[in-house]
């Protein structure tokens, strides 16, 4: 009896011993990451698991915590450091998180959009980091002619030579690395436009975090022929607080995976052609 009392009195201590070695270790690994954010500001989910070699679970978890304390702000594909200022809804997600975030996917999608293009088209491409991508594949073209406000896709644009260029111009803005210009002073229509987006719901459409760019992107969709919205499988059911288009206002969806059932359901009915990156429908 002795000497089962002194085995439950053992396990105990070491139960108890494992449990905080555990919160410790815990507990530093969250001032390591902490730390780390101040330092870089703002990193993917991606980063963060490679940096710590710790698992996707895990990792959310120790973000809550700094979540809560409001030390970190969680937004799509990575998190920011607050510091002394918090996020708001309506900041624009920091453009290197979304640059990074899905890199290969949307370099797929691309491909795939390539595919669509002719020659002698008139295409536009948005001031997202998906639609760029597209660019890369332009090159074979003889007689194509780009318009874009994105500071990105006009980098991209300047090695292609046989591509006809037009940047729309005027106030730069740092924040989406695109112009904002007088939108009823264009006047070009599209055969085809290639738009981002933020978040894809049945319910409530198409939706950004940006006034500016949401209000071109409905210009341009008014003056395209044909529609083609790109963006990868994170984005579906996901909804941002500012709508600029219906889901029935486009054309064709390409992005990297057989999107779900009800969304198939859907895109069929309202005759939308799919385009898969992985080739599975």
């Amino acid at each position: 009896t002795v000497s089962n009392n002194l085995f439950i009195v053992s396990f105990f201590l070491c139960t108890c011993y494992n449990k905080q070695g555990d919160e410790i270790m815990k507990y530093n690994r969250i001032m390591e990451i902490e730390s780390y954010l101040q330092d870089v500001q703002s990193a993917t989910i991606e980063e963060l698991q490679k940096k710590f070699k710790v698992s996707v679970q895990t990792l959310r978890r120790d973000l809550k915590e700094l979540e809560d304390k409001r030390i970190i702000s969680k937004v799509y594909g990575g998190v920011i450091y607050n510091g002394d200022k918090l996020l708001n809804n309506s900041s624009v997600i920091d453009f290197q998180i979304r640059s990074t975030d899905h890199l290969l996917e949307k370099q797929n999608i691309g491909k795939i959009a390539s595919s669509l293009v002719q020659e002698n088209d008139v295409i536009f491409i948005d001031s997202g980091t998906t639609t760029c991508q597209v660019l890369p594949f332009l090159e074979p073209f003889k007689n194509l002619t780009v318009v874009t406000h994105s500071l990105l896709a006009m980098e991209m644009l300047q090695d292609l030579q046989n591509v006809h260029t037009i940047l729309l111009g005027g106030e730069y803005r740092n924040k989406v690395k695109s112009f904002q210009f007088d939108m009823h002073q264009i006047h070009y229509f599209f055969s085809k436009a290639f738009i981002a987006t933020v978040g894809i719901s049945l319910q409530q459409g198409l939706t950004n975090i940006d006034l500016v760019e949401g209000e071109v992107k409905k210009e341009v969709i008014r003056r395209s022929k044909l529609v083609y919205l790109m963006c990868d499988s994170s984005k579906f059911d996901y909804v941002a607080y500012n709508r600029f288009a219906d889901l029935n206002q486009i054309n064709g969806l390409i992005t990297e995976t057989k999107p779900s059932d009800k969304y198939m359901n859907y895109l069929n009915q309202k005759s939308i052609r799919v385009f898969c990156s992985s080739g599975k429908l």
